[in-house]
């Protein structure tokens, strides 16, 4: 009820941001929500760590190492472990090679970490397939990092594309709807962990239920990861168009 009355809220809000706007401004409030939208998208996928990985990791994995059974909740720190290693070298990696000639546009960055977040799944399905009860430690392990790396492509992108393109008059109310996409995230990524759940598939049929399962998170993700890759390649196309519409006109 609390998560409707926001909702309504907000749309209220936005509603009314978007009259005061004039024609620039509300392309670029455009803009500003298509990153919300993503982010909070990508949230709902990314905190399954915290709900429905959470009882794969106590039920299906072998959390035994030297004697010593690893609490589930262990996992969850791996994410900020991966992210003081990863951050530096991606970087490096994005400014020596992806970006050494032309910046990537932000939505081409997103869409590689929504391929890493479906890559992630895929990672849990395949171990999965290849693997009796209990899982191997090693394929949460890598399912955890991809899915780090797929983070540090979203959140500080969409963080900086918001406050980049919101009007200056509305950037204060606009960044805090950046905030709000992670309360959206965490809900939705709540809605979703119940469908693992559904007739204690998971408990009775366990590698059938979570295979099937991280199929489906690994596909949503896929679904927009690919028009979102592409989106600088679309935009391309459709500006020569443009520009030959222009040159047909003007010959005229």
């Amino acid at each position: 009820s609390l998560m409707g009355a926001i909702t309504c809220g907000s749309i209220l809000c936005l509603g009314r941001i978007f009259y005061d706007c004039n024609p620039q401004e509300k392309k670029d409030l455009s803009t500003v929500m298509a990153y919300v939208l993503l982010f909070a998208f990508f949230c709902a996928l990314f905190e399954q760590e915290a709900t429905s990985l959470m009882l794969f990791f106590e039920r299906a994995v072998d959390r035994q190492v030297g004697g010593f059974i690893i609490p589930p909740s262990f996992f969850l720190s791996l994410g900020s472990f991966f992210v003081l290693v990863c951050n530096p070298l991606l970087l490096f990696i994005s400014s020596r090679w992806l970006e050494a000639k032309k910046p990537m546009n932000g939505f081409v960055k997103v869409g590689c970490g929504f391929l890493c977040v479906g890559c992630s799944f895929g990672i849990l399905t395949l171990g999965i397939k290849i693997n009796v009860l209990p899982i191997p430690l090693a394929w949460i392990v890598g399912a955890l990092f991809v899915q780090t790396i797929g983070e540090l492509w979203v959140a500080p992108v969409s963080f900086t594309k918001i406050s980049q393109h919101a009007p200056p008059r509305f950037k204060s109310t606009l960044m805090a709807f950046w905030s709000m996409a992670i309360a959206y995230g965490h809900y939705f990524s709540g809605v979703i962990a119940q469908f693992s759940l559904s007739g204690n598939i998971l408990f009775e049929h366990a590698l059938e239920g979570y295979g099937t399962f991280f199929t489906h998170l690994a596909l949503l993700p896929l679904c927009v990861a690919f028009p979102l890759l592409g989106y600088q390649t679309i935009k391309r196309i459709v500006s020569k168009q443009r520009r030959k519409k222009r040159l047909i006109a003007k010959n005229k």
